[in-house]
């Protein structure tokens, strides 16, 4: 499952704490890898708080098994597809999108994504109150 919960969207400009943090994640996404690894500074799990992560595109299609995520990306350099068993979803800069990392995903583009994120969830958990409190905490740790 993917979802776009565009009811939520982040009208904040980030603070140049969160701007910085976004440069050093970019930093190290421009840096080479290894042949076949994947391009993400990762999130650490479990962590019940928000957490600040980054991917260059492409990312080839892969499971992450935890469950259901929620993310923001809050710098998008280019466009950015999340791919999703047979949806694409064009990323927006500001928007929240749940996703169940169990199922293969990847991304299309060229540039780099930075985005908040939380998680992960069960589905019993998913309610429009765990949505509002997310989009909350991510409001204010961009202030």
């Amino acid at each position: 499952m993917i979802n776009h919960l565009d009811q939520y969207i982040l009208e904040i400009t980030p603070s140049k704490r969160t701007l910085k943090s976004a440069q050093q994640i970019k930093n190290v996404l421009n840096k080479p890898i290894a042949n076949q690894a994947l391009n993400i500074v990762g999130t650490s799990h479990p962590y019940n708080g928000v957490q600040l992560y980054g991917w260059k595109s492409p990312v080839p299609l892969h499971k992450d098994k935890t469950g259901f995520i929620l993310f923001m990306p809050i710098e998008i350099t280019g466009t950015d597809t999340l791919i999703y068993q047979e949806q694409q979803i064009e990323l927006q800069v500001g928007h929240l999108y749940l996703l169940d990392d169990r199922k293969p995903h990847g991304t299309l583009g060229s540039g780099n994504v930075v985005s908040l994120f939380m998680g992960s969830y069960q589905e019993a958990e998913l309610t429009d109150e765990l949505f509002k409190e997310v989009f909350n905490q991510f409001c204010s740790y961009v202030q």
